[in-house]
């Protein structure tokens, strides 16, 4: 059995409008608010890290659950967007977090990073107990806030969350998970070294519409359900 113990997430202060983010881009704010439907995002302030929007989301974690670190058995970090090739935030937050001998693991994949973390979490709980499974992100660092890049930079921002994942009791039970890979299209969104984010944005969302279906149906026929039901799927666990 795997449960969601807790939730917690973290904002930074500084809140970017539109107004803000449109001229920089070469458009103005009514079009960004009907291509994306995003009234406002969050960014970092210089002195924080990837690493320090964990620890705050954490912490806000483990309060909601009524836990101390030495209660995780092992720490997940899932961040596309570390300012360091290794180590990767995983470490900084653990040693933050006074986690001193607690496994720490990171998955440095943007987007769907959490979800697997959160899958992985919900299968190592029965041997570590409590994971500690935290995103994060400082997108606004590796985005152009200029008109080539407009596709891309208006939609990112900052922040991070986290979940407790465990074995005993929680608000919600982990019934399953699907996790699946397509290689052949690592390209559509990249992050190189010491360059900006690349997204084919058309890419991504074809793949999506075209993937995440699959994986729902998947899921559900593993377990006898319906999509029909899934309002009230959880009565028949």
């Amino acid at each position: 059995m795997a449960y969601l113990r807790a939730l917690g997430c973290y904002l930074p202060a500084r809140v970017v409008e539109n107004s803000e983010v449109a001229p920089l881009v070469g458009v103005d704010a009514e079009w960004l608010l009907r291509a994306t439907g995003i009234e406002q995002r969050r960014f970092a302030a210089a002195e924080e890290s990837v690493a320090s929007l964990g620890v705050r989301a954490a912490q806000d974690c483990l309060r909601s659950a009524g836990l101390s670190a030495y209660d995780v058995g092992m720490l997940i970090v899932a961040s596309g967007s570390s300012e360091l090739r290794f180590p990767g935030p995983a470490s900084a937050i653990s040693a933050a977090m006074g986690m001193a001998g607690t496994p720490a693991i990171d998955l440095p994949m943007a987007s769907a990073g959490s979800l697997f973390g959160l899958a992985l979490g919900a299968r190592l709980c029965r041997d570590y107990g409590n994971v500690l499974v935290v995103g994060s992100e400082i997108m606004s660092r590796v985005v152009r806030f200029e008109p080539a890049f407009r596709d891309t930079a208006i939609l990112f921002g900052d922040g991070a969350g986290a979940c407790v994942v465990s074995a005993d009791s929680g608000f919600a039970r982990v019934v399953d998970s699907v996790l699946c890979t397509d290689g052949g299209f690592r390209e559509a969104i990249r992050l190189d070294l010491k360059a900006p984010l690349d997204m084919d944005g058309r890419t991504v969302i074809l793949q999506a519409a075209r993937k995440l279906p699959r994986a729902i149906s998947e899921v559900l026929a593993r377990n006898q359900g319906e999509p029909a039901r899934v309002g009230t799927f959880a009565d028949g666990f």
